[in-house]
């Protein structure tokens, strides 16, 4: 596979974490939602090997918050959650996490009840 370079230009954006995160050593980006998302810290294989050896953080800030609505829309987030939601009242989040067992993953999530139609 060819190397390639991502020429930053104003229809990349960067997140409010970039400069701090060039300054810990990112040696890839990929684009996500028109925006920078770091991808490898020194090479891919040492990223992998310490991902598989310890905690990281990464920068998510191009991830987008999305509504979830219509008639079945709060049995389709309890689905997705372990989390009981069924006594969450509206505008109070809760911290929900998911993982994905195949790949040893965390993602937290906040979700908030916006409104109730009955």
């Amino acid at each position: 596979m060819k190397k390639f370079s991502i020429a930053k230009s104003r229809r990349l954006r960067s997140t409010p974490y970039t400069s701090r995160i060039e300054k810990q050593g990112v040696t890839a980006y990929t684009i996500y939602n028109h925006m920078l998302l770091p991808a490898a810290f020194g090479s891919i294989e040492d990223s992998y090997k310490h991902l598989k050896e310890h905690v990281q953080v990464w920068d998510v800030a191009a991830e987008r918050q999305v509504e979830i609505s219509g008639n079945d829309s709060a049995k389709l987030v309890q689905l997705m959650t372990c989390r009981d939601l069924s006594k969450s009242k509206v505008l109070n989040s809760s911290h929900s996490v998911r993982m994905a067992t195949a790949f040893k993953s965390l993602k937290l999530e906040v979700i908030l009840r916006i409104l109730i139609l009955s």
